[in-house]
């Protein structure tokens, strides 16, 4: 699930003393505890398939993140807590976890079905994730386990019920891993580590996670109705709280109302949002003055746009040369002309990242590196005397870069080294079959994911990805063993680390930070976001604005 918690300030009319609002509401008026509320929001697409092991799109994610609990979940604060799980113990080597299990979950259907939630719920998900008939995205994430790595590989002598997770009774359960994995808790929160009954599983006969009929929960609510046709207009997936969970009383909505509108565009849903028709939306880019003063705009830092030198070229294969070029950059002037709402950037991982629960950025803070106009030309200097004249720099970038950004950086480079820039804009496949080509001196590149991981945006310079010619064993090598750590405080050192060494190089050079944001009505409170998927999650959600 890896979500964001976003803690959404309430209006200021909302904190005044009764006294103070007597005038106008009168002090028999009293402020909501903001639980008990229907949550209405529009999804641009159809939830392709609610079934955890399958699913990838965020619509279908969404719904199952609200509707399944596994055995570790994350609380209102992002904490890994224990979910269906009552208690679990890890040995000393961090290969073997044992999860006891709460007796008082139970499998809840829109027909009124109720089940005990077993220890082979969570079996059955892990042989499925394995299963190579189910085709599942998603084994690999559990690439640690015992042998995982063989099943992964075809490897004959090993089937699918070969993988390292055993259940001693129906409340017990164990994994068995290869190697360990600082992050394990954390991807047992995720969507496709959610529990599957087996008997409603063969029960639905392919249609699982298809239709609100063939749909399970254990969560905090249930799927109540889901209509969609694809030649309608009035489409819409409803949730209400699930009368079964033993935590019933600790979720604040009543319901979640999704409305599907495929053909709709952003400026509808904005228009939807100031009709009060849908409680919240997200975008990339936001007109300030079509936000209202009391609604909350929350920006995440999600993708890092940076230089890359290309070491093939004649000129930038110079260490020496990328230095001065990158030494040069004064990032707060090239903000000043900057047109876009950035962050200047001096990490490759955005700050959105998280790492127990919290930010990446604030764990590992970003040097701010200063060179002097000495060092720099010292740089240069050296660069000039085996390259000799530096000819012109050709750039290319994609339409939608910053371009007022990159100009004062290159206006800059002109005025220092006497060098004539030429800046050209491509289109995404013109970008891309440039790259491939190697045919450029200087790419402005986005680093993007649709995960919250550190790993996720280090592994860009994994020799195997081939990332523009950079290969560095030491990198590699601390990648791969930053996963095996059993604590995660090694795993958070070993990658700030990577991230130093890559930054060294002066292959990639951050320039700045992409936003995505979260617009939410007044007095929205606690949405779960996860800016890099677009999930959503209402467990805890608050709307202090509603009517008592």
């Amino acid at each position: 699930m890896s979500i964001f918690k976003s803690k959404v300030l309430k209006s200021i009319c909302l904190i005044l003393t009764c006294g103070i609002l007597s005038f106008t509401m009168g002090c028999e008026e009293e402020q909501s505890d903001g639980k008990g509320y229907l949550f209405n929001y529009t999804m641009m697409q159809n939830p392709q398939n609610l079934d955890p092991q399958i699913a990838t799109d965020s619509n279908s994610i969404t719904v199952i993140d609200n509707t399944f609990t596994g055995l570790m979940t994350k609380d209102d604060d992002n904490n890994i807590v224990c979910g269906v799980a009552e208690s679990y113990t890890v040995s000393e080597d961090g290969l073997t976890y044992v999860f006891y299990l709460r007796k008082d979950y139970k499998w809840y259907t829109s027909d009124g079905l109720t089940i005990n939630v077993t220890a082979d719920d969570f079996l059955f998900t892990f042989q499925r994730l394995f299963n190579p008939e189910m085709q599942s995205p998603y084994g690999e994430k559990f690439s640690c386990l015992k042998n995982a790595q063989a099943i992964l590989n075809g490897n004959e002598e090993y089937s699918y019920t070969d993988i390292g997770v055993y259940t001693s009774d129906s409340y017990t359960i164990t994994f068995l891993l290869d190697t360990p994995n600082s992050e394990f808790l954390d991807l047992l929160t995720q969507s496709y580590a959610m529990p599957c009954n087996r008997e409603f599983f063969n029960s639905t006969h392919s249609t699982y996670g298809l239709y609100d009929y063939s749909t399970i929960s254990n969560g905090a609510f249930y799927v109540k109705q889901w209509f969609y046709d694809k030649y309608g207009n009035d489409n819409f997936l409803t949730l209400r709280r699930n009368p079964m969970n033993p935590n019933y009383d600790d979720y604040s909505p009543y319901a979640i109302q999704f409305t599907i509108d495929e053909d709709t565009e952003l400026s509808e849903i904005q228009h939807s949002f100031y009709k009060d028709e849908t409680d919240l939306y997200y975008c990339d880019t936001i007109d300030s003055s079509s936000i209202d003063k009391d609604d909350v705009v929350i920006s995440y830092n999600v993708s890092t746009v940076g230089i890359v030198f290309n070491i093939e070229d004649a000129q930038f294969k110079s260490k020496n040369l990328r230095n001065a070029f990158a030494y040069s950059i004064d990032r707060t002037q090239a903000l000043e002309k900057s047109t876009s709402d950035i962050d200047v950037a001096y990490g490759i991982v955005p700050s959105a990242c998280t790492i127990l629960g919290k930010s990446y950025r604030d764990i590992i803070s970003e040097t701010e590196t200063q060179h002097s106009l000495d060092e720099v030309m010292t740089e240069y200097q050296t660069a000039k005397s085996s390259l000799g004249e530096i000819s012109d720099v050709r750039i290319i970038m994609e339409n939608g870069v910053d371009s007022s950004f990159i100009k004062s950086i290159t206006d800059n480079w002109k005025e220092l080294f006497g060098v004539n820039v030429l800046l050209e804009p491509l289109t995404s496949e013109e970008f891309e079959k440039t790259l491939n080509n190697q045919d450029y001196q200087i790419a402005i590149y986005c680093l993007t994911s649709e995960d919250n991981r550190p790993y996720s945006f280090l592994s860009y310079f994994l020799s195997t990805n081939e990332f523009f010619s950079y290969s560095n064993l030491e990198v590699d090598t601390l990648l791969k063993v930053s996963e095996q750590y059993a604590d995660s405080n090694s795993t958070i050192e070993t990658y700030a680390q990577i991230e130093d060494s890559i930054l060294q190089e002066n292959i990639f050079v951050p320039l700045y930070y992409n936003k995505e944001y979260l617009v939410c009505g007044s007095g929205i409170d606690n949405v779960g976001y996860n800016p890099f998927n677009h999930q959503f999650n209402f467990e805890y959600a608050l709307n202090y604005n509603q009517d008592d």
